[in-house]
């Protein structure tokens, strides 16, 4: 009976350790997360979404109630500012819709092994949307309203893990397109207009190691 007793005393102390040890990983797995820098100031950013119905299909009728509907929370009280994401990734891959995965033809761009084209999670942003998200310009410039023109030139900023991977020791910032269609015409083809600081926008769990493109 002593040695059955010593035993069980034995396997609850092995797992009492096991338990103590899992939670000390876990602090400092949940510890390296958090200090992680995110690229943007989370604490100080509310995101929400917009549902529209099939009647607001038409993007250009959708695009005009985000507007309105951004044009009034920049006049409540405390905002500071407000600006449009096509999607809303910053909850990580839990998310109903993640970030798009784009393949971009660059001209001139450095490719990986496997790699046709540049590849990168795609979003879709107003020009206010860096500094909403504090997210700084380092070359080029940002989206203006004359980008989002019925016939402008397709403009893209890009973050410094993109501009760095494609484009090392040189500028990514006047890069252009190489899209295969002859409705293209070579000055129509899409630009890069700017590179910005990268930012942990699919996540702190984002092991895909995608740049990201914006437009």
């Amino acid at each position: 009976m002593r040695g059955v007793t010593g035993l069980f005393v034995t396997v609850q102390v092995a797992l009492a350790l096991m338990l103590l040890v899992g939670a000390g990983l876990l602090t400092r797995s949940f510890a390296r997360v958090m200090a992680l820098d995110r690229g943007f100031d989370a604490a100080h950013i509310v995101h929400a979404g917009i549902a529209f119905n099939r009647i607001t299909q038409d993007f250009s009728k959708a695009h005009a109630i985000a507007d309105r509907i951004v044009a009034g929370m920049r006049e409540i009280s405390g905002v500071n500012s407000a600006s449009i994401i096509s999607i809303l990734p910053i909850d990580g891959p839990l998310v109903p819709s993640p970030p798009v995965r784009v393949g971009l033809p660059l001209r001139g761009a450095t490719l990986g092994a496997q790699e046709k084209y540049p590849t990168a999670w795609g979003l879709g942003v107003a020009p206010e949307f860096f500094s909403t998200m504090d997210m700084r310009i380092i070359e080029g410039r940002n989206f203006t309203a004359a980008d989002n023109l019925p016939n402008a030139r397709r403009t893209i900023v890009v973050d410094r893990n993109f501009a760095e991977r494609y484009f090392p020791g040189r500028s990514a910032v006047g890069q252009v397109g190489e899209i295969p269609s002859p409705r293209i015409k070579p000055d129509e083809q899409p630009i890069i207009i700017g590179v910005v600081e990268p930012a942990r926008l699919y996540g702190l769990d984002d092991r895909s190691g995608l740049p990201f493109v914006f437009e």
